[in-house]
């Protein structure tokens, strides 16, 4: 059928997105009918095909402002149900700055709404997420790479809209922990190397698994749910930030809240990742001892429990302090400084940061390791 603009339009098939970005560009659609098969022309360019009729009575035809008094539907900002800091400006609409930044960036790459996944758009079009998280949704979609890490860990998207330098700092701390592991397994076994590369593949897939968590875990992050979840963890998720520094409005309770809640994630995690590395390591030993008559033992084996819980711990109190500094620094000051320069400043500076944080880390492990036992001093 039709659709007719006449203070009201219906969401049909690609025309919501036309008639959004038309308005929001502060221009009407080309008034007429758009049939099957036409192009409809939003803003100066082509959205896309018609799926369906609609008709413009005239240039002037209004486009209703849901999300907010100053904008079409999905530039308005609204409070959310769930008690978590709002991400939209409510009642005020988006501020033309941030209308700017997104069309600007829309023009310049070619890019459109339609692009972006239907959570992400609804919860813009819901105000719960501000207009810089789409664009760095849609850098990430135009990377093949980040395309498919989103496609494979759906999962990690709040944290890709909240930091466009996310996966950056994945890939960073991966290889600093990778890089600084094997370098200390090749200085510790030498020659017996590849004839020990089990105990090598167990400590990597260690490492892999907990730097992964340090640097998802605290990071900032953007709600996309509008409340309502029955589960108690999702719904800590949803009020608490990931990290005391987050920019959205928390009180100081929720970001204290925060700060514990991130540090047991911490714990927990360690705690399995260390309980599954020992298990895996005296299961190697045991092994090893029963097949090999030739193979020496140069470590005894370590109880499970006892390290998985020092391990935890030290991840639960020092790691998570540490790597929610680390990202305060980020949010905050990096912006401030290196705002206006270029985008290779900032990695730099991230870079220098999170490297000290690691080497850092490393000399607060050997001491806490020592202290509890953990490690015999000298080794």
């Amino acid at each position: 059928g039709e659709v007719e603009n006449g203070g009201k339009v219906e969401e049909y098939a690609a025309h919501r997105t036309c008639l959004r970005d038309a308005a929001f560009a502060g221009t009407v659609a080309t008034p007429g009918r758009a049939r099957r098969g036409d192009e409809t022309r939003c803003a100066g360019r082509v959205v896309r095909r018609g799926a369906v009729r609609l008709r413009l009575e005239s240039e002037e035809a209004a486009v209703p402002t849901p999300g907010g008094i100053g904008g079409p539907r999905g530039f308005g900002g609204s409070s959310d149900d769930d008690g978590r800091g709002g991400g939209g400006d409510s009642g005020e609409g988006r501020s033309e700055e941030e209308k700017s930044d997104l069309m600007s960036f829309l023009s310049k790459t070619g890019t459109s709404l339609e692009q972006v996944d239907p959570k992400v758009l609804s919860a813009f079009e819901a105000g719960r997420i501000p207009a810089y998280a789409v664009i760095n949704y849609l850098k990430a979609y135009l990377n093949p790479i980040s395309r498919v890490f989103m496609r494979l860990l759906p999962w990690t998207m709040s944290r890709i809209l909240a930091d466009d330098l996310f996966l950056y700092k994945v890939a960073l701390e991966e290889g600093l922990g990778i890089f600084g592991k094997l370098s200390a397994e090749g200085e510790q076994r030498r020659d017996r190397f590849f004839t020990e590369i089990d105990f090598v593949l167990c400590n990597l897939l260690t490492a892999f698994l907990v730097d992964f968590a340090l640097v998802f875990l605290p990071a900032p992050s953007l709600n996309l749910s509008g409340g309502g979840k029955d589960n108690f963890i999702s719904r800590l998720n949803q009020m608490l930030p990931s990290n005391v520094f987050e920019k959205e409005r928390f009180s100081l309770a929720q970001r204290f809240s925060g700060y514990l809640w991130t540090a047991s994630k911490l714990f927990a995690v360690g705690f399995a990742c260390c309980f599954f590395s020992a298990v895996l390591t005296n299961s190697i030993i045991y092994a090893r001892s029963q097949l090999d008559p030739n193979f020496v033992q140069t470590n005894e084996m370590q109880n499970p429990l006892s390290v998985a819980s020092m391990y935890a711990t030290f991840l639960g109190i020092s790691s998570s302090t540490r790597y929610q500094l680390v990202n305060g620094v980020e949010i905050h000051l990096f912006p401030a400084l290196f705002g206006r320069m270029p985008k290779l400043v900032t990695e730099a500076a991230t870079l220098a940061l999170r490297l000290g944080n690691t080497f850092w880390g490393s000399q607060q492990w050997v001491m806490f390791a020592t202290l509890t036992g953990v490690q015999k001093a000298g080794q």
